[in-house]
């Protein structure tokens, strides 16, 4: 289970279960090594406005170990230039999927992000 949700958890008092809920299973095609970017949010104030030239500066580094980027998120998240473009074009059981797959997740802050925290055992 995530921190997060132990910390929430010790607040409020609840108990945890030993064992995370199971990410649904629905197949999205992926490459076999990648990472999941998440540009977008409701919130206009939590976009992070830069992610084009993060992607620039590591975009190398990944091509060199042959991990491709999957932008997820909905249609009108910005497009990010140099990753494979899912926007718009996945289920929620597919991108958490996706998500469940990828050797890693950055995004905003949203229900993909905190998605992204709980550990499959």
């Amino acid at each position: 289970m995530s921190k997060l949700a132990q910390v929430y958890a010790n607040v409020v008092g609840v108990k945890l279960p030993a064992k995370p809920p199971a990410f649904p299973v629905n197949y999205y095609p992926a490459p076999e090594k990648y990472i999941t970017l998440q540009a977008g949010a409701s919130d206009k104030a939590r976009v992070y406005d830069y992610y084009n030239l993060v992607i620039m500066l590591i975009a190398p580094i990944l091509k060199q170990h042959n991990i491709d980027i999957i932008n997820i998120g909905g249609k009108d998240d910005p497009a990010i230039f140099g990753t494979i473009d899912y926007r718009g074009k996945t289920s929620i059981h597919q991108a958490s999927y996706l998500i469940e797959n990828a050797l890693l997740h950055f995004g905003s802050d949203s229900c993909w992000s905190h998605m992204a925290g709980i550990k499959k055992v």
